[in-house]
């Protein structure tokens, strides 16, 4: 039997949830997160693909929840000026961070020109998360804070 296979029957995860524990494996956030609260965070993960041109979000608006790019690019824009990017995020990279720390509206847009896929945990799943590992909870939570203190200083 195949090794990856194997891997997926042992961890109880479906074939996509292994995809996108791997694919998360790629985001310097999650690098030093334990294997098994990895697992977790992916359970209540929802993968979302955008068609070019989609924006994800819109400044101002009500944060509806985190995650991380897993393919494609998204470009973080002022609305005013959509011609030049904020910042770009490649795969790996967080995306609605702010929600982790309470902070509601975002500030910025979101847009994919090319496509992308981003697996998002909603409100409602980062509340069951923050009860059932607060720890797990908490690192992302920090991780959110430094990010937001240094700011992004590349794609991916």
């Amino acid at each position: 039997m195949d090794a990856a296979i194997m891997d997926v029957q042992a961890s109880g995860l479906t074939t996509r949830e292994a995809e996108d524990r791997t694919s998360l494996l790629r985001s310097d956030w999650l690098a030093d997160l334990d294997p098994i609260d990895l697992e977790f965070l992916v359970r209540f993960a929802e993968r979302h693909t955008y068609e070019p041109g989609s924006w994800l979000f819109h400044e101002g608006a009500a944060r509806e929840w985190f995650g991380f790019v897993i393919g494609g690019e998204v470009e973080l824009v002022h609305p005013r000026d959509r011609s030049v990017p904020v910042s770009t995020l490649g795969v790996g990279s967080p995306l609605g961070e702010g929600i982790l720390l309470e902070t509601r509206l975002h500030t910025v847009s979101a847009l994919t020109r090319t496509g992308a896929i981003v697996l998002r945990w909603p409100l409602v799943a980062l509340d069951e998360i923050r009860c059932a590992r607060p720890t797990v909870f908490r690192r992302l939570k920090v991780r959110a804070a430094q990010l937001t203190t240094h700011g992004r200083s590349h794609a991916g």
